[in-house]
């Protein structure tokens, strides 16, 4: 028999509060903890720019001590910080979370007190009540109030199993946040029959893993607010089903839907979604943790509306979030290239308009993973935008990476995308660059030295074609989003007979 203490968070609570990989596109602010959960590392702040890039703000610290965050959610009368619950340590769910103010200008957090979880429920011996947060559930209102969600349960000493789960919806004023910040909590109605079939099968799966059966899966991993309807959605991927609380400021009722439209199958790896969340403009996306694809979501359906977004981060812990009042980019860059000179790498970018810019910084990499400062150069900040270039004197005849670092006079930082070239002029014959990224989850970048034409294709271990392209001007880009992980034969064709092959890893780190 497993002793109910170490084991009931796994059992049941693993269904609800299960920690998940972070979201990109499009979600303007993130938290992330780098994988495995049991290592606790530590949240960093990120901001999500236009073109994709998670770019960090800065480790997420009272004080100076790092801690580690979920559950984001933003005020939407409070442009400037957002609000987050610490993650259970030690596998303990039914540690009270802490809750913290955190500042988008520099990732600095405030703890504002524990979060009180749900009242106990009655018991009798040998049955005892258990409650608890379930900390990465949580999402901003419309009305500076945050939203989060708790269970219950009774536990039987003598069994070893666990009955009558309960779920709770909870909410904090955000305007001010009261101290200790105690929730009021309101017990959510599960009596539709999809909804008590779902309690039901959380309850199954808890008991058998506590009788020495495998680890829970499935159940809600995530809420996300819809001001539309003012209600609460989730989206349970290991059963296919749509959550939608409605009622949440009274009386939550629970409705479960199965989508018409499912969301696209993922490869054998677990379909759970692990987190919900919107964007600047009300739209909706859930992540697939195992795959790291976003998926567009209809919050009234739940219908996967045809959309399928990639982040580029590894395996992370975390949430995303949308603050109100997105200040917009100081700088428009409508184009940045790099080309090979006999003097080194000519490097031009274009604006379109410009405020408050500091400087503009050329980074540079050899392997397109870690990167070095070049030169800098002053912004002009005309409102009409302007050009700018400059020579990269690098005498070896290398492959490069190149970006751009823009700077604001308020310490924020955006970048461009990557180029690639050869430092040097290569009067030598056409070869085929190494690819990046490689591993790659997104998107190959394949360049030959010269910008003849030619053709591309990405074989699997069975020697089929899973991509073909035209290598134009010498460039070619290949999507292997929907390819499946694994090692991969990329095989370029160019000039009279020439052939080069390279191996590339799909699905890396």
């Amino acid at each position: 028999m497993k002793n109910f203490f170490p084991h009931l968070v796994s059992a049941v609570t693993l269904l609800l509060t299960q920690v998940t990989a972070t979201a990109q596109i499009p979600v303007p602010y993130l938290v992330t903890s780098a994988c495995p959960g049991s290592a606790n590392n530590p949240s960093l702040l990120r901001r999500v720019q236009p073109s994709g890039v998670p770019v960090v703000v800065d480790t997420v610290n009272v004080a100076g001590t790092n801690i580690v965050v979920n559950g984001l959610g933003a005020d939407n009368a409070d442009p400037l910080n957002v609000y987050a619950m610490s993650s259970a340590t030690g596998g303990n769910a039914l540690q009270q979370p802490r809750f913290y103010r955190i500042s988008l200008a520099d990732a600095s957090a405030t703890l504002l007190g524990t979060v009180a979880p749900p009242p106990v429920p009655v018991a009798t011996f040998p049955d005892i009540g258990q409650t608890f947060v379930i900390n990465q559930a949580a999402d901003g209102g419309a009305s500076s109030n945050y939203y989060l969600t708790g269970a219950t349960l009774i536990y039987n000493l003598i069994s070893n199993t666990v009955s009558n789960v309960k779920l709770y919806i909870g909410e904090i004023s955000l305007a001010p946040v009261p101290n200790p910040p105690a929730p009021i909590w309101r017990l959510a109605n599960t009596s539709d029959p999809s909804a008590a079939a779902i309690i039901s099968n959380f309850e199954a799966q808890g008991n058998a893993y506590l009788a020495g059966g495998p680890l829970p899966d499935g159940g809600f991993q995530d809420i996300a607010y819809v001001p539309t309807t003012g209600n609460l959605i989730s989206y349970l991927g290991v059963e296919k089903k749509f959550v939608v609380v409605s009622n949440i400021n009274t009386s939550p009722v629970v409705t479960v839907i199965t989508p018409s439209v499912l969301l696209p199958t993922s490869g054998g790896s677990s379909p759970q979604i692990g987190a919900l969340f919107r964007d600047g403009i009300g739209r909706f996306f859930g992540l697939r943790s195992a795959t790291a694809r976003i998926y567009r979501i209809d919050p009234v359906s739940g219908d996967y509306l045809g959309l399928t977004y990639f982040t580029p981060l590894s395996c992370s812990l975390g949430d995303g979030t949308t603050a109100p009042g997105e200040v917009p980019l100081p700088v428009t860059l409508t184009r940045f290239d790099a080309a090979s000179t006999a003097g080194g790498v000519q490097l031009t970018w274009q604006t379109a308009s410009e405020a408050n810019v500091e400087r503009f910084v050329v980074e540079r990499s050899l392997d397109g993973r870690s990167w070095a400062d070049g030169p800098a150069v002053p912004a002009t900040n005309q409102s009409q935008g302007a050009r700018y270039g400059l020579v990269d004197a690098v005498q070896a005849a290398e492959i490069r990476y190149y970006r751009l670092r823009i700077e604001d006079r308020d310490g924020a930082r955006v970048w461009s995308a990557v180029q690639i070239v050869a430092a040097t002029a290569d009067n030598g014959p056409v070869r085929l660059l190494p690819t990046w990224p490689n591993p790659v989850r997104a998107n190959l970048t394949i360049a030959l030295s010269a910008p003849a034409p030619g053709e591309a294709e990405l074989l699997n271990q069975l020697g089929r074609v899973v991509w073909r392209g035209p290598l134009v001007a010498g460039r070619a880009t290949a999507d292997v989003r929907e390819l499946s992980a694994g090692v991969y034969e990329l095989v370029a064709h160019f000039g009279a007979d020439q052939t080069a092959h390279q191996r590339i890893i799909v699905g890396g780190e």
